[in-house]
């Protein structure tokens, strides 16, 4: 993958981008150059008159007037604004331009990633236990086993159980295919990083539901071995496959589901 070639989103983790130097992303530029939809998300803010020391003004722009520059995140707690009906947040992000010094608002909405313009070029780094407080842990009232895991929802998970004394660590991956097969899927390979592979022949692949929009949700759930573990902890994964069909994690996905297992395990 080339540089600034894919888009970077951090969906509701706002702070991880303060201090972050961005450029547009190739792939926003190829999507929004050739598409009718115009959009004008971010805000130049330009310097106020005199007359009026304390407004400033904005002026909207579309991201891709800003190819070619790099910008950096400001370190300020971005604005959060909540809107009264849906009580969905969203965020105003603050950027400055590092060849201009001008000053820009991105209006930034954390459920909708192909509205975000960047690329970001500096090295993303969890602070130790950040993703933690996402772990949930219950109890089967017919089992007695207690059941701790990482979000459920997410692509990659992973699920501690315990059972008498006994502990168990399991990988949980979600798929999703606009096709259904008529016959029962087995087989699941992960693809990490650094090229190595773990493959698991015999794990099943179930179909969980089919949404309204016609794509099909499917689910691999694979008991892991400690050396397997270890291997998950350590390496991040770069795709994985469910029988044929392939699901790409980015970079940030790779970053959180290590940081949950770490924080499962530890």
């Amino acid at each position: 993958m080339s540089f600034g070639q894919s888009t970077t989103f951090y969906s509701k983790y706002v702070e991880l981008y303060k201090g972050k130097r961005a450029v547009i992303s190739k792939e926003y530029e190829d999507y929004y150059s050739n598409s009718s939809i115009k959009l004008k998300l971010i805000s130049e803010i330009i310097k106020p008159l005199k007359l009026k020391k304390n407004m400033d003004t904005l002026l909207r722009i579309n991201a891709l007037d800003l190819k070619g520059d790099t910008l950096i995140f400001d370190d300020a707690q971005p604005i959060q604004t909540v809107n009264e009906y849906t009580k969905q947040s969203n965020y105003k992000l603050l950027l400055k331009s590092l060849k201009s010094g001008k000053r820009y608002i991105l209006d930034y909405d954390p459920e909708i990633s192909f509205y975000f313009p960047f690329t970001i070029i500096d090295k993303l780094s969890i602070p130790n236990g950040y993703f933690c407080n996402e772990i949930s842990q219950r109890k089967d009232k017919f089992t007695g086993k207690i059941i701790t895991e990482t979000p459920t929802g997410e692509k990659i998970a992973f699920v501690k159980m315990s059972d008498s004394g006994e502990i168990s660590y399991y990988l949980r991956l979600l798929s999703y295919s606009s096709s259904l097969s008529s016959y029962l899927k087995t087989g699941v390979i992960v693809l990490l990083q650094d090229g190595s592979k773990v493959e698991f022949k015999d794990c099943n692949i179930e179909i969980l539901e089919k949404s309204h929009s016609g794509i099909y949700t499917y689910l691999a759930m694979q008991k892991l071995d400690q050396e397997t573990l270890k291997k998950l902890s350590k390496g991040k994964i770069e795709a994985y496959r469910m029988f044929v069909d392939d699901s790409t994690i980015n970079d940030f996905e790779a970053v959180k589901a290590i940081s949950l297992l770490n924080c499962l395990t530890n």
